[in-house]
């Protein structure tokens, strides 16, 4: 089971404290529900068996608008990746790999660098980073030879 940081600071957040009852409810379950990468998989049967509640779709949308991107199978929360990853995604770290690697099979990094800050999310582009170590391989290797004729 995912362990996850919650905003303490929600319960003084206008937005939030404007939500009914129901709605605070269904927001830290989808909140607790979504993937490491923010992504909430709709299952509206399951959230209002968990939350004893008889929200739709729609009623949910018009709740969360301004917190949840409409993906088709899922929605997406920005700023749940600010709140758990405040450091921003640029660790080698395996878990921080995963969520980046989601984002990137969902196709959600156009929408991350909508949300957050600029420097939060950089991906470098793999065949760059390939060129630039080659590269620098053949700079080593002329290093080297340089070296190897100043012996001489």
């Amino acid at each position: 089971m995912a362990r996850r940081f919650t905003f303490t600071e929600k319960w003084l957040d206008g937005w939030f404290l404007e939500l009914s009852k129901e709605n605070k409810l269904i927001w830290i379950y989808v909140l607790d529900t979504c993937t490491p990468a923010g992504r909430w998989i709709k299952n509206f049967k399951m959230l209002n068996f968990c939350c004893e509640s008889n929200i739709t779709e729609e009623e949910f949308k018009e709740a969360f608008k301004d917190k949840i991107i409409d993906k088709g199978d899922y929605y997406f929360i920005p700023d749940f990746l600010r709140l758990q990853y405040p450091r921003g995604l640029n660790s080698h770290k395996p878990a921080i790999i995963s969520v980046r690697d989601e984002l990137i099979v969902h196709k959600l990094l156009f929408n991350v660098k909508q949300s957050l800050p600029n420097d939060y999310l950089i991906i470098k582009d793999k065949d760059k980073d390939k060129d630039k170590d080659k590269d620098k391989d053949k700079d080593k290797d002329k290093d080297k030879e340089g070296r190897e004729k100043e012996k001489e």
